[in-house]
């Protein structure tokens, strides 16, 4: 999930169950660490709490499809 997408085509991969928070973000992290030593566009990188925000996001939507 390397290419670059539109927020309408995330949001179409969440509704058809193609992909979740956590892999949009960990993908969106890859490109950031990857281009930011080039970019020098980010000064902190928090991986391990957009992680968890993404998982949590995972849970709720896992929780609300359930229902």
């Amino acid at each position: 999930m390397n290419e670059t997408r539109t927020i309408e085509a995330i949001h179409k991969l969440y509704a058809n169950g193609d992909a979740k928070p956590s892999e949009i973000v960990s993908a969106a992290l890859d490109r950031i660490e990857a281009a930011n030593p080039r970019l020098n566009a980010f000064l902190t990188i928090n991986r391990q709490a957009a992680l968890e925000h993404a998982q949590a996001l995972d849970a709720n939507i896992k929780e609300q499809l359930a229902t």
